[in-house]
């Protein structure tokens, strides 16, 4: 089992175990998912976000991160507030 290590720009290396948490939208389709450092609180610093998007006939068009980037800097808690790209 590999430890996250972030760095001071909040980058994670040595990925081999994370946490991952998922908000599903009501078609059972995933909206949001998360990955954290095991044991990293909802409410903490700490998250890579992502965001799906779908067209109107429910396909998935785009993955787009919060903030615009990957880094392990987000809350999940206040993942509707970021803005995607």
């Amino acid at each position: 089992m590999a430890e996250l290590i972030g760095d001071e720009l909040g980058n994670i290396n040595n990925v081999d175990t994370v946490t991952v948490v998922l908000e599903n939208r009501s078609d059972g389709q995933p909206l949001y998912r998360g990955r954290a450092s095991p044991g990293t609180a909802k409410s903490a610093t700490g998250w890579q976000i992502q965001k799906f998007i779908y067209d109107d006939n429910g396909f998935l068009t785009d993955i787009q991160w919060a903030e615009g980037n990957a880094k392990f800097t987000k809350i999940w808690d206040d993942r509707a507030g970021y803005t995607y790209s």
